[in-house]
């Protein structure tokens, strides 16, 4: 692929990051032990990486400071960002220092039931932020100066990375109280024109602290479409607030 589609996918890739913590939808794993989240403030940090057509990588990582907060059904968990790093190619330094830059007053607060669950109605979020941003990158494609080889390979790396709602645009619905060990998800995926193609999802929680808090948890999510393959990477910490 020219490197104007790489640079294009890149950029899609950072607009899909800024949408890609949000509440849950998806059913929680069931865990059977008490939440019982500590009272002092926390850290949590979420690292993304995105793996580009070319092998290069975009890593973002963001921090907050949390506090759970004990509410009459559950908890509420409340959120300021403290930090913000991005590692982008070159090519992308304007868009990194955009995502570098940005609020990110999206994410809390979080509400939780009783077990630590995060609480969802059942009805999928409008992805409307997701939608915009893989259109944008497609507006940027249709006036690049590609071959038309090269311009159906990018825009099925854009449709790949804008087909995953509950893959890139959602937080786990446990993430605040998994079961440890590891557990794999796996769905097809269906584009318009009849394009088909498959992501995996592969979870590891890492030990659980006694308040029922995870101390890692990684989810590397692998999608297959029209013969080119995505593989991106997220991980949350938690750690106390010295």
């Amino acid at each position: 692929m020219k490197r104007v589609a790489i640079i294009i996918t890149g950029i899609a890739s950072l607009c899909l990051v800024n949408v890609a913590a949000q509440p849950a939808w998806a059913e929680p794993t069931a865990a059977n032990r008490l939440f019982a989240p500590p009272a002092d403030e926390m850290v949590l940090t979420r690292t993304v990486w995105r793996y580009l057509a070319d092998g290069q990588q975009i890593k973002v990582t963001r921090s907050y400071a949390v506090r759970f907060l004990r509410v009459s059904d559950g908890f509420r968990l409340e959120g300021k960002l403290i930090g913000a790093t991005v590692d982008a190619p070159a090519d992308l330094a304007p868009f990194a220092e955009l995502e570098r830059n940005r609020p990110d007053t999206g994410l809390f607060p979080i509400l939780l039931d009783a077990n630590g669950r995060i609480l969802a109605d059942g009805v999928a979020p409008p992805p409307a932020a997701r939608v915009k941003a893989a259109d944008l990158a497609r507006a940027a494609l249709e006036r690049a100066p590609l071959t038309s080889a090269d311009r159906q390979v990018a825009n099925q790396q854009v449709a790949a990375m804008g087909a995953e709602p509950g893959v890139y645009g959602h937080v786990p619905a446990d993430l605040f109280q998994p079961q440890a060990g590891e557990r794999r998800e796996h769905r097809h995926i269906a584009l318009p024109g009849g394009i088909a193609g498959e992501v995996d999802v592969a979870i590891h929680v890492d030990d659980i602290q006694p308040s029922g808090l995870p101390d890692r948890v990684e989810r590397v999510m692998t999608t297959e479409l029209a013969g080119t393959t995505r593989v991106s990477r997220e991980v949350w910490t938690f750690a106390s607030r010295l």
